[in-house]
């Protein structure tokens, strides 16, 4: 949780287009709901939660073209410099925690990462 918050207030520090995001409290409730996710490893507590879009996609190897370059530069540095080996995407499958809001005309970075934050000395 605090890698997650920490990478998204770097990224909008460094003015990558992150999604809005916080602290929120995951209730008990929550987590005893037998859906289709598997909610157990959330926890019950406070979570790193991203503000919900409702007109957002994910992004697809096809539209990777779509991206301005820059951005994908930005990108690219920005998760090797928080050491983010969660955001993958290929032909065939992936995570890219990246998504276009065509209502907005805008993409955006979930800062959702796996392994804590290290950064080098730059």
């Amino acid at each position: 949780m605090i890698s997650e918050w920490i990478a998204g207030k770097l990224g909008l520090a460094l003015g990558l287009p992150v999604a809005s995001f916080a602290i929120v409290d995951a209730p008990e409730e929550l987590i005893e709901i037998n859906g289709p996710l598997e909610l157990s490893e959330l926890g019950v507590g406070p979570a790193f939660g991203s503000q919900r879009h409702d007109e957002v996609m994910e992004l697809t190897a096809s539209a990777i073209p779509e991206i301005p370059e820059e951005l994908q530069q930005d990108i690219l540095a920005f998760d090797w410099w928080i050491r983010n080996g969660d955001r993958t995407l290929t032909e065939n499958a992936g995570t890219p925690n990246f998504f276009w809001e065509p209502n907005h005309m805008s993409w955006l970075l979930s800062t959702m990462i796996r392994h804590s934050i290290r950064a080098p000395i730059l």
